[in-house]
């Protein structure tokens, strides 16, 4: 019979979990933001002047407004994120694949899509 620690290694092999980001207990000091494609960018938190998110839908973007850069984040249950965003509580954020969308929890917050730009 198997050990508990070996179900649990093969059913995370079978199933792995990936998510959209990492959080923190403690205030971080800089959010690293991973396209993708492979594009990577870090920005310190001292430089955020606000956090929006336009509508109480879930799934409606965030935007980090920076000095100098915006930050629109698409995907799913962002809103959940507010929150952690506006205490520097998020250390990353990553974009995935929507196909990776099925081996997370419903309620999850998902990053599909991370926009980098200067301000209007």
């Amino acid at each position: 019979m198997p050990s508990l620690k070996a179900i649990v290694a093969a059913r995370r092999a079978e199933h792995p979990h990936y998510s959209s980001y990492d959080a923190s207990f403690t205030p971080c000091t800089a959010i690293l933001l991973q396209r993708w494609q492979g594009e990577s960018c870090c920005i310190p938190w001292s430089r955020l002047a606000r956090v929006k998110c336009a509508s109480n839908d879930a799934d409606a973007p965030v935007e980090l407004i920076f000095d100098g850069v915006v930050v629109v984040i698409r995907g799913h249950n962002l809103a959940a994120l507010v929150e952690k965003l506006g205490a520097f509580k998020i250390e990353s954020l990553r974009e995935l694949p929507t196909e990776y969308r099925a081996m997370m929890r419903p309620t999850e917050p998902f990053v599909t899509e991370i926009d980098i730009r200067p301000p209007a």
